[in-house]
């Protein structure tokens, strides 16, 4: 497993646990001037798809970058209600205005440095997804189940 996330924090010598943070935020804002990390951190991710087998990635924006027989493109998608909910738990937000604010500065924000630098749109274009998963009424496990049974049957393997 490889955490996109987690290396680029690395290349940016970032100490912050999550981007909706005021400290995330505020990387997300220098990361908007200077594409450096993220070209940095998106060769690493090309290069190491290339070079291993049998991986996960999360990252935002390599399913548009990488491509090939063996290479499974799955989206997790939530509805914006329950991303704010799960944030909300997850970071003690009692205002749920407040953790919608974070969430809609945070994903902004991110995805315009992909259409910089990129000029995909992460958070509308779906059509490089091999499986496109809603799991916002699903447990994790019945996600782990679903993509499990779509591995083991894609022909892409």
């Amino acid at each position: 497993y490889v955490s996109a996330s987690a290396k680029l924090k690395e290349i940016l010598d970032a100490k912050f646990e999550y981007w909706e943070s005021q400290k995330g935020i505020e990387v997300i804002k220098h990361r908007m001037s200077n594409l450096n990390g993220d070209k940095k951190l998106d060769k690493f991710l090309i290069s190491f798809v290339k070079l291993h087998d049998n991986f996960v990635i999360d990252s935002w924006v390599l399913p548009w970058l990488v491509d090939g027989k063996n290479v499974i493109k799955i989206l997790l998608k939530a509805d914006k209600d329950i991303r704010v909910k799960r944030l909300a738990n997850r970071d003690n937000i009692k205002n749920l205005k407040n953790a919608r604010d974070l969430l809609d500065q945070k994903d902004s924000m991110t995805s315009s440095i992909y259409k910089k630098a990129y000029g995909v749109d992460v958070l509308r274009d779906y059509s490089v997804f091999d499986l496109v998963i809603d799991n916002s009424n699903l447990s994790q496990e019945k996600v782990l189940d679903i993509v499990s049974k779509f591995i083991l049957y894609s022909e892409k393997i």
